[in-house]
């Protein structure tokens, strides 16, 4: 690993310190200002929709005034009808309305078309009196409304509605109100007088502002028309200094935007005003609500002093953090530098000693060399232990034609090819047989794989040689033991075969007896019958003869084999085993099917093996269902065999691994697993293959041959 000199991993160690306070502090402040920008628009937001709530409570008062001026109305109709009684009537449900709590109402007046009030409601007495011109007779001095501008505007313009100046105390009631009045009609449709409704001041202070806002901020109702403040809420000083700001912002605003919310800084004192508004229809006022930032952004800007102290802290452990790693980094560099030295030399001796002690002790040879396009290879290393593996020393390996001419003749062509088809793809591990300089025979697996090309001139190779003589010994006593198991499972059936023969041998003995036994024998018909012996011997020969080629071991070279011999073979051990179980045979090998390249016994045995699993696999069905289907056909330079059983199938998920050692999907104790691996060993070895596949009919395993060559 390259180090740095000291000096550029000191700045560099310090430059990450300070990137890393760096990024501390810009995200504590990245944090700092997304909570207050968040805070801030929550507490706008909050403002406009207490304006908007404080207008709908208004806007529900205004309504219920509504109410009590169309009883006034009806009231005024009923007195210019004369109807006394229906007119006293109303003033009792007025009077028992206006008194209330729940409306919050001062007083109510009616006028006539002078403005002098005829009849008044006192919020605070309760009681209803009835005036005139002259005073009501009453003793009272008569009380005008005509010179109050609400009276004026409803006389001479068609407005409904009309909101007065608060007074400290209205002229028709005890209590301070704000005055609400509507217009009165005669029958005519003529003006009347008018009818007002005082609201209490400080129930609607209550109305448009909660307990809270004293706190945080206050809550005005605005004439927009004048910019008259109607009603304000109590508020702290600091708030109440700021109303006028905020009321002149608001209905700047308000001339665009009938509700909304907008920051608003007083001039004279520098804060801000988190401030919301909504008008009050059809009164045509404005609520208004402004809240201290200062107050509303406490708890952010507490938060936002506990982030900068944490990230202080953070950024004195990053600088003591950025100190320790400097002075362990020293510690550490003088301590690998009186070490390094002797470590490399140790190292270096250790490992010499270890590479010498594994290649020594390797189970395979292993070379490197250059491969010559014609399959020629010259070494460049070969490890010592060649004559452990292969009995030929490193240094007295025969070159490529003399090599050849050590390996089992049956296979010089083989691993011949084998060399030449490195470089174009070809399989890269081969088994074959190879003399020792002492005349033995070992068995070699010869792994090799190209590592470069140098183009069409060849490339560089690095192989090994594995001496598999016991492997090899070991599976064929595994193959011995697939075939006597093999012939076990098939007992019944071979005692049947044999059982024929010795039945008829036994019969014509008896016959041939019988016949010397007359005075006259035949002798024709005694040798008929002696030859029907000769016959039936010979066939029990052939089973016997079968039996014992399957139960040994063969390394017989490969020679030139007839399938349809092969199967008559596999049948006549076979076959009775499969009558008994009902299996029906198709045999629909052609008789011009070419020669193929193997060993008898090994095809036999093969075909043995697949006739069994055939058996056991459709055992489950009815007995007219169990067919096996054996056809065959030349494919270029291989015959194709199948075998195609009519039972289940194999299970697509097992289906890759039945060629697998000791894998079987029979019960425990019903098979050694071992069938189709030796199958697919005794195909490969022959120079061919096995595969199995599904189909709906059944499973068809696939049996490729090199053909013969022609000659």
């Amino acid at each position: 690993m390259t180090r740095w000199p000291r000096r550029q991993a000191t700045a560099f160690v310090w430059l990450v310190v300070a990137l890393v306070a760096g990024l501390i502090w810009v995200s504590a402040e990245a944090t700092i200002r997304h909570q207050e920008d968040q805070a801030r628009a929550n507490a706008l937001e909050g403002a406009m929709l207490r304006a908007r709530a404080a207008a709908a409570d208004l806007e529900s008062t205004l309504e219920a005034t509504a109410g009590l001026h169309i009883l006034a109305q009806a009231r005024a109709t009923l007195l210019e009808r004369g109807d006394l009684t229906g007119a006293l009537a109303i003033q009792f449900q007025l009077q028992a309305l206006a008194l209330r709590p729940v409306f919050g109402i001062s007083g109510m007046a009616v006028t006539d078309r002078q403005g002098v009030v005829t009849w008044t409601i006192n919020g605070q007495k309760g009681n209803g009196q009835k005036g005139n011109n002259q005073g009501g007779g009453s003793g009272h001095a008569p009380v005008s409304l005509a010179d109050l501008p609400y009276f004026g505007l409803l006389r001479d313009t068609p407005a409904t509605l009309a909101v007065g100046q608060p007074r400290s105390t209205l002229r028709f009631a005890d209590r301070p109100g704000l005055p609400v009045a509507r217009e009165l009609y005669d029958r005519q449709g003529q003006f009347a007088g008018i009818s007002v409704v005082g609201l209490d001041t400080q129930a609607l202070a209550r109305q448009i502002a909660r307990p809270d806002l004293r706190q945080q901020g206050l809550a005005v109702l605005v004439r927009p028309a004048d910019g008259q403040v109607l009603v304000r809420s109590p508020a702290t000083d600091s708030a109440g200094a700021a109303e006028p700001a905020a009321v002149a912002a608001v209905l700047a605003l308000a001339r665009t935007e009938p509700e909304g919310r907008a920051p608003v800084r007083n001039p004279g004192t520098g804060r801000w005003l988190l401030t919301g508004w909504s008008g009050v229809e059809p009164a045509g006022l404005l609520v208004t609500i402004a809240l201290d930032a200062g107050t509303a952004l406490a708890d952010t800007r507490r938060e936002a002093a506990i982030i900068r102290a944490v990230a202080t802290a953070l950024s004195l452990l990053d600088i003591m953090g950025g100190g320790g790693l400097l002075l362990l980094r020293a510690r550490r560099r003088t301590a690998e530098a009186l070490a390094q030295a002797r470590r490399a030399q140790q190292a270096t001796e250790a490992a010499r000693a270890e590479l010498e002690r594994l290649v020594a002790s390797l189970p395979a040879m292993v070379y490197h060399g250059d491969l010559a396009a014609d399959g020629t290879l010259t070494s460049r290393y070969i490890t010592a232990n060649a004559a452990q593996v292969i009995g030929w020393p490193h240094d007295r390996l025969p070159p490529r034609d003399t090599f050849l001419a050590h390996v089992d003749p049956g296979l010089g062509q083989e691993v011949a090819a084998f060399f030449a088809g490195l470089l174009k793809g070809g399989p890269d591990t081969l088994e074959y047989r190879m003399a020792r300089p002492d005349g033995s025979w070992v068995w070699l697996r010869h792994h090799a794989r190209v590592v470069a090309r140098h183009g069409e001139a060849g490339g560089e190779v690095i192989g090994s040689l594995a001496d598999i003589t016991e492997e090899r010994a070991l599976r064929a006593q595994a193959a011995i033991s697939s075939q006597l198991a093999s012939l076990g499972e098939m007992a019944g059936g071979i005692a049947h075969e044999l059982n024929r023969p010795l039945a008829v041998m036994v019969m014509a003995a008896h016959n041939a007896l019988a016949a010397l036994e007359d005075p006259e024998p035949d002798l024709g018909t005694v040798r008929g019958r002696l030859e029907r012996i000769g016959e039936q011997g010979v066939r029990a020969n052939r089973i016997i003869h079968h039996l014992q080629a399957l139960s040994r071991p063969t390394n017989e070279p490969q020679e030139q084999v007839c399938l349809r011999s092969a199967v008559e073979g596999a049948m006549t051990l076979a076959g009775g085993a499969l009558r008994q179980a009902h299996v029906a045979v198709e045999n629909l090998l052609p008789p011009d099917l070419p020669p193929v390249l193997g060993q008898v016994v090994a095809i036999e045995q093969v075909l043995v093996n697949l006739f069994t699993n055939a058996r056991d696999a459709m055992a489950s069905r009815p007995p007219d269902a169990r067919r096996l289907r054996l056809i065959a056909h030349a494919e270029g330079g291989q015959v194709v065999m199948e075998v195609a059983d009519s039972g289940p199938g194999v299970p697509e998920a097992i289906l890759s691994r039945i060629f697998e050692p000791f894998f079987t999907t029979k019960a425990a104790g019903q098979g050694t697993g071992l069938g189709l691996s030796i199958c697919h060993a005794a195909m490969r070895e022959m120079g061919g293959g096995i595969t199995a596949r599904n189909t709906p009919e059944g499973t068809v395993f696939r049996l490729t041959f090199q053909r013969v060559p022609a000659a």
